[in-house]
């Protein structure tokens, strides 16, 4: 089930169009890439920061890879201190610092050592394949593009979150525990080409059950850094979206409905606050936000979120 009309997109999925072993007889004609999830986000409370490394390549054959990934850390350890990628090409390493309340920034630097093929079709090992480097900010840092010092207490709620985590009344999912979790960004245009508006969306997949709680944030590019009152008068244009599966480990029905925190049509009149800052990394595209929605009954749902995969069918 999906909640919203998008493209379907496995996160990081590396689909292939025929089958020529013929195209990866030679290894030195592969180009790989390495790239880090989030690219940059603040230490948590408890010392930690967590990113997902995606390795991809520029060959169109349906060839599945593996590689192995090491891991080096500064300011700080790593663990694992090294991994194999699944079968999507990802592998994720939990960054550690002892002193979170002292620390000042630190990051961590992933290297593929070899890469293998399905059946051993082809191997390379050795020399500079493919790196990427993540940043570790500290608790007071700033996320790039991230503005002023928030003041609505709703969104600061929103910000002690890890990036790619949010709330919906009282329960805590995390966008990238399973493999066919979606996060992306994108802007939508009028039929001139004109933008409109900036977006992230974001869904959390099971494995066997399909969508089981997600969310979608449009912002004009305009109110980039702002911390904007979805609820104004003016704003009806605007939208935060966020939603979750009663129970997130069953499939959706009647005895399992969802809950839902919008901004749009008549769901709007159920909230008593609606706030969003949404902030843009101008070196790199990647869009983040904090929101935050309390219904009129007192339920809260809020997130912090940071996509730094562009959408390839962004849609209006």
């Amino acid at each position: 089930m999906k909640k919203l009309v998008f493209a379907t997109l496995a996160m990081a999925a590396i689909v292939f169009a025929s089958c020529d072993k013929e195209a990866i007889k030679n290894a030195d004609d592969l180009v790989f890439k390495l790239t880090a999830t989030p690219s940059s986000q603040k230490i948590s409370d408890n010392g930690t920061a967590a990113f997902t490394f995606t390795m991809s390549h520029n060959n169109s054959a349906p060839v599945k890879y593996t590689a192995t990934v090491k891991f080096t850390a500064v300011n700080g350890s790593v663990s694992p201190a090294s991994a194999t990628t699944d079968e999507n090409g990802n592998v994720t390493v939990t960054f550690t610092t002892p002193d979170p309340q002292g620390f000042t920034g630190g990051e961590v630097k992933a290297e593929i050592l070899y890469v293998k093929g399905k059946d051993k079709d082809f191997l390379r090992q050795g020399g500079d394949i493919a790196s990427a480097t993540a940043q570790v900010l500290p608790l007071n840092g700033e996320e790039p593009g991230g503005g002023d010092v928030i003041s609505d207490e709703g969104l600061k709620k929103a910000n002690q979150l890890n990036d790619n985590e949010f709330v919906v009344d009282g329960r805590k999912l995390r966008i990238g525990e399973w493999q066919n979790d979606e996060m992306f960004y994108g802007v939508k245009s009028n039929q001139e080409g004109t933008e409109r508006v900036l977006y992230i969306y974001f869904f959390k997949e099971h494995p066997t059950n399909n969508s089981v709680a997600g969310g979608d944030i449009h912002v004009p590019a305009e109110l980039l850094g702002q911390e904007i009152d979805l609820l104004a008068n003016g704003n009806e244009r605007l939208w935060a979206y966020l939603w979750s599966l009663q129970d997130p480990n069953q499939a959706h029905g009647e005895d399992n409905p969802s809950i839902e925190f919008n901004t749009d049509g008549s769901y709007r009149n159920l909230l008593a606050k609606a706030t969003v800052k949404f902030t843009q990394d101008p070196q790199t595209g990647a869009c983040s936000a904090l929101v935050y929605m309390k219904t009129k009954d007192g339920k809260e749902a809020y997130s912090k979120v940071k996509a730094t995969m562009s959408d390839p069918h962004a849609i209006d």
